[in-house]
């Protein structure tokens, strides 16, 4: 959950919405006035700690009654760089404690992915300044024409489209949210290429420009396209919400590597509206690449699988 300078709730992706019954309501309200701020525990002494001190503090082993018993929460507020913000983080330690080292490091990675979310927030920011703009503008055109019904229907219906987007793109920047070390490829529900980051342009020479809108299978890169088509179809279908596919590969350096692919849902409305994949290499030999001397490229490493 993310918090703004001013102690609003902005943002709850979708298991601290389930966790805490955090319903459209609560967005856009102050902590203070939501009950999540005294249950668990004490929220706001936590959270004025932090804003005050600028840096993260945990609380580990808060007892949280659920369907399955009393869980332990691990609960961590930190700080959001630049912005005064702060990210509350809810982590079911209760049959996890045997790996609380290993979730001391995701907890360092996510400070490593809040840089990313920073910029998440401006243009949120700068998205809720346009729709304030909208209202502006609608409240002057109702005054004008308040003795024409149609014409006042007319303009809610285009307020109403307005509110969906905004929606929409929350949804979107919430799901996009991943550690910016890795390759990342944001996939639509034809698996055309929406968005990817730099690390993705450099491992395998791509442009962003060039890619986006482009069928992900008919992508001519050294990775096999075609391996990750069922496990997608799998995620647009609803039949998982994480898949993880593996590949050697080569990249634009023509360098062989081992390629990792964690495949995840992108969630819009609570149905999904594409896949994310987060791509991580590891090299395996320093041999040139297929075509660089007299071997024979693999056939399995070229883009022809298609878009079909």
């Amino acid at each position: 959950m993310v918090l703004d300078a001013s102690g609003t709730i902005v943002l709850a992706n979708r298991a601290a919405r389930r966790m805490f019954s955090i319903g459209s309501a609560e967005l856009g309200r102050h902590l203070r006035e939501a009950e999540l701020s005294y249950r668990p525990a004490d929220l706001r002494t936590l959270v004025e700690r932090v804003q005050r001190e600028r840096r993260p503090v945990t609380v580990y082993d808060v007892p949280w009654p659920g369907g399955d018993g009393v869980r332990a929460l691990d609960i961590i507020v930190a700080p959001l760089d630049g912005q005064g913000g702060l990210v509350l983080s809810f982590v079911d330690a209760s049959r996890y404690q045997q790996l609380r080292t290993e979730l001391e490091s995701s907890r360092r990675e996510l400070e490593t992915a809040y840089d990313e979310l920073q910029s998440t927030v401006e243009e949120l920011e700068t998205t809720n300044e346009e729709f304030q703009s909208t209202n502006e503008e609608l409240e002057t055109t109702n005054q004008k024409l308040h003795s024409t019904n149609e014409e006042l229907e007319t303009i809610n219906n285009e307020l109403r489209d307005r509110s969906t987007e905004v929606t929409e793109l929350n949804q979107f920047l919430e799901s996009i949210l991943g550690s910016l070390q890795s390759a990342v490829v944001v996939l639509g529900t034809e698996m055309e290429v929406r968005a990817l980051n730099r690390q993705a342009e450099d491992l395998w020479g791509l442009r962003g420009d060039e890619v986006l809108n482009q069928h992900f299978l008919n992508l001519d890169i050294g990775f096999p396209v075609g391996r990750p088509r069922a496990p997608i179809r799998g995620l647009l279908a609803g039949r998982s919400d994480h898949e993880q596919v593996s590949s050697p590969a080569i990249n634009r350096r023509g360098r062989r590597i081992e390629c990792t692919v964690g495949l995840s849902q992108l969630l819009g409305s609570l149905t999904p509206r594409g896949v994310i994949l987060v791509m991580d290499t590891v090299p395996l030999d320093q041999a040139p690449a297929p075509g660089t001397d007299s071997e024979t490229e693999p056939a399995e490493l070229s883009a022809g699988d298609g878009a079909g």
